[in-house]
């Protein structure tokens, strides 16, 4: 069974990802392009990959 997680960063929806404890997080839609279908090993590195290409973006 999988999981779904929303990550917001600065109130905007930068992705919606699923993963299970087995399988890492994969990123189904997101605001940023270059993040989809990206894998990450945990939410916590998903949120920081997120994060910093909005804030790069956002200049």
């Amino acid at each position: 069974m999988s999981n779904a997680y929303i990550i917001e960063v600065e109130s905007h929806t930068a992705a919606s990802s699923r993963g299970t404890s087995m399988l890492p997080l994969l990123f189904l839609r997101s605001d940023i392009d270059s993040l989809e279908g990206r894998e990450f090993r945990s939410l916590r590195t998903a949120e920081c990959a997120a994060r910093a290409l909005f804030l790069v973006r956002a200049r």
